[in-house]
């Protein structure tokens, strides 16, 4: 049950992450200024980690 609240936690995470990088894409990160690169790149980074724990607890769940 726990990690099935933690999945779902995890999903509306990646959801939010997701829709902000895309954004950042669409309007050129140019409203972050100078910090626009590393703050995508900070995203992206975050966005794998994200999955990566998803998919691990996912097998986890399936077991």
């Amino acid at each position: 049950m726990a990690i099935r609240l933690i999945m779902i936690i995890l999903a509306f995470v990646l959801a939010v992450n997701l829709i902000l990088v895309i954004a950042g894409a669409v309007l050129n990160i140019d409203i972050y200024g100078k910090y626009g690169k590393l703050i995508f790149k900070w995203f992206a980074v975050f966005f794998a980690v994200v999955i990566a724990v998803y998919i691990v607890l996912s097998i986890f769940a399936l077991n």
